[in-house]
């Protein structure tokens, strides 16, 4: 007879054998007296060819108290486990072997019974599932009291000396860890068949297993070091022996063969779990794939062959779903389809408007946010600006700014948190806040101002960064950080740059922030530039993945020094985006130049001097000066004036009118400027300009009108 049919043979002969004592006792009994019994067997003939090969001999009257120990722990187990539940004695310690003995019957054969509520089909498989671990453990402990009692007793009568009680402790280790490594692999064997069949049985109830979690799991790699332990524990006590008992070697040498045995057998049925679990999954694959359920019903309790069932059951249940339904769903997909097609060119219908009154809607918050962004900034008292500003998309999360007073501006630089319209909605709640502004307000009290608005009008995490300047006219700056990107100080006179910085925390971030904000000073000489700017511009990465980088807009900086402010910035503008290259922008990118030009030394003398001059009378001398200042600096507004005054009164009235035009294009409400614009409109004979230039000098003045003679 082949192998394989000997091994099927032995298998089905064993299952009757088991089938049959549990027809007459109970399920769990029988799988006890196959499992536990057989494997207390083993572990007693192990340590009994262990103490014959160490030639321990026990007493009459130890062996007499072993043997009715033993005895006793038979009647014991009986009893628990149910020898006698047939004839009404269902006694037992746990709810394992009550749940399983009650829900399986034996007639006509075992099998489980059919009127289970749902419940009662979740407790029985958790209780089948428990029960290899359930029985080995009490075994052990049933071994481990008989155990303890025997080596009490031969402590106390003094049969045990030191040697002897080192010898029975290996044993009794030894015993306990083969008891429990049979009794746990023979009992999965033996409840597998009934596990499946529950499984089954709950299949085709559709009892869901969702919420069913079964924290009992084996591992292969558990049961494998099981069998690695036995075999290198049978070869460790081989040599020993071999060592210590030389004269006596046939002993010896049938304890080891029966050792080898032992973990052979182990081995076995170790490999045979495996294979029967595989060949389940086999079967269920092939079933799958020739058009069959393929539900696996798996009989291991091995935590890698369950998740494996899990996943052939849970395709199987797709792909029969798809088998049964197939055509069903294709019509009723088709329908569906129309239908979401039908929708979908409705909602494309409904987005398409949508999306063109959100392109209106942003259009129009751009040019809000437009109108509270300066496009092109002024002069002040000899500075020069120039602004470069790259949103996102439409609206940005910077803001800059400028606020004049007479005697000095405040520049800012700031940057929200985010992109798009949300940033863009806190800068425009950060320019309202910063319209607050007075004329000698430090930049850090500024900042304690805005942090504490700020945190009442901003209810999200959303917060703003922040660089403020106070520049007064003589060109001393005032600034302070609130966690922006550092500024940029050239000094024309070392041709060096500085980072200005200071303490400070984002703005409507916390409102412990109002406590670290402060101020540090610098002054604009001759040459002089500042540079403000937005992380957008350092952090930008090439496709490498690159940084344009701090250092980068430095070295940038010097080495285009030498251009003027606009050409400077339109310079770094092209360099970074090429080095962006063909990468996305992440950010907007704003930067603010401030100069203060180097001729401005000597145009300040000329025009003081010219000053001198005018009052001194020496008019021809003071225009001369003026003039010369003009060239330097044309775009300097009073310049024009005092030109305009001196032709006035070198009786050079046609070109004093035009200075005085250039100058009130740029400063209209000027007072002085148009009262000597009444003079000269008078000495010219334009009497209705004079009364009209009048009228609105009493305008400014607040003075009513009346009677206007010129």
């Amino acid at each position: 007879m082949p192998a394989k049919n000997s091994i099927t043979f032995l298998s089905k002969t064993a299952s009757k054998i088991f089938d049959f004592t549990a027809r007459y006792t109970s399920y769990v009994f029988a799988a006890t007296l196959y499992s536990g019994g057989f494997a207390g067997c083993i572990a007693t003939l192990f340590i009994i060819y262990f103490f014959d090969a160490l030639k321990i001999e026990v007493s009459p009257s130890l062996m007499g108290l072993l043997k009715t120990l033993i005895i006793f722990l038979w009647l014991f187990a009986a009893f628990q486990y149910g020898l006698f539940y047939r004839l009404g004695f269902r006694w037992a310690f746990g709810k394992t072997i009550r749940v399983i003995n009650n829900c399986i019957i034996s007639t006509p054969h075992i099998m489980i019974r059919s009127d289970l509520k749902k419940h009662e089909y979740l407790d029985l498989l958790k209780a089948l599932s428990h029960l290899p671990i359930f029985l080995s453990i009490g075994i052990i402990i049933m071994v481990l009291s008989v155990f303890s009692i025997t080596v009490s007793v031969g402590f106390a009568t003094g049969e045990f000396n030191k040697i002897t009680s080192t010898y029975v402790l290996i044993a009794g280790i030894i015993e306990i860890f083969i008891t429990f490594c049979f009794t746990l692999i023979l009992c999965e064997i033996l409840s597998g068949k009934m596990r499946a069949d529950c499984l089954k049985k709950m299949n085709d109830k559709e009892i869901q297993l969702n919420n069913f979690s079964n924290n009992i799991l084996f591992t292969v790699k558990a049961k494998i070091g099981f069998f690695l332990s036995l075999f290198l524990l049978t070869v460790f006590l081989s040599n020993l022996l071999l060592y210590h008992n030389k004269e006596n070697l046939n002993r010896v040498w049938t304890f080891s063969f029966f050792a080898f045995l032992t973990s052979l057998f182990l081995a076995y049925i170790l490999f045979y779990t495996i294979y029967i679990s595989l060949k389940q999954i086999e079967n269920a694959s092939y079933k799958l794939i020739e058009g069959g359920k393929g539900v696996l019903f798996l009989r291991s309790l091995d935590k890698e062959f369950i998740t494996v069932a899990k996943g052939i059951n849970k395709a199987s249940v797709t792909i029969q779903d798809y088998r049964n339904s197939l055509e069903n769903k294709v019509k009723d997909r088709t329908k569906k389809l129309n239908e979401a097609v039908t929708e979908l060119q409705m909602t494309l219908a409904e987005l398409n408007h949508k999306e063109e009154l959100l392109e209106t809607e942003l259009e129009f918050a751009a040019n809000i946010q437009k109108g509270i962004i300066p496009a092109e900034i002024k002069p002040y008292s000899g500075l020069q600006f120039a602004v470069f500003y790259e949103p996102l998309g439409k609206v940005s999360g910077d803001y800059y700014d400028i606020f004049r007073f007479p005697s000095c501006i405040y520049v800012i630089m700031a940057d929200a948190s985010g992109h798009g319209v949300p940033a863009a909605l806190i800068t425009m709640a950060a320019k309202h806040v910063f319209s607050n502004i007075q004329e000698n307000d430090r930049p850090s009290e500024i900042f304690k101002m805005a942090n504490r608005e700020l945190l009442k009008r901003i209810k999200t995490s959303d917060y703003l960064t922040a660089f403020l300047l106070r520049i007064d006219e003589k060109h001393r700056i005032q600034y302070s950080n609130a966690s922006h990107t550092k500024a940029i100080h050239y000094h024309k006179n070392t041709n060096n740059l500085e980072l200005l910085d200071t303490n400070g925390m984002f703005i409507a971030a916390i409102d412990e922030a109002e406590y670290l904000y402060e101020d540090r000073t610098t002054r604009l000489n001759s040459g002089d530039r500042i540079y403000l700017y937005t992380d957008g511009l350092i952090e930008h990465k090439s496709l490498n993945k690159e940084e344009f980088g701090q250092d980068r807009l430095n070295e940038l900086i010097l080495s285009t020094i030498e251009l003027p402010c606009k050409s400077q910035l339109e310079e770094i503008r092209l360099k970074l985006h090429k080095h962006i290259g063909t990468a996305p922008l992440t950010d907007d990118i704003s930067m603010l130049i401030i100069e203060l030009p180097s001729f401005w030394t000597k145009f300040i003398e000329l025009y003081n001097n010219g000053l001198k001059l005018l009052k001194e009378n020496h008019i021809e001398y003071a225009l001369k000066l003026f003039e010369e200042a003009k060239i330097l600096f044309p775009s300097y507004p009073s310049i024009y004036y005092q030109i305009a005054l001196a032709l006035y009164q070198l009786k050079e009235y046609e070109k004093s009118i035009e200075y005085l035009h250039i100058f009130l294009d740029k400063k209209p409400d000027e007072i002085k400027a148009l009262q000597l614009a009444v003079n000269v409109y008078s000495k010219l004979g334009m009497k209705e300009k004079a009364k009209r230039t009048l009228k609105r000098i009493r305008y400014l003045e607040n003075i009513p009108d009346s009677n206007i003679g010129i």
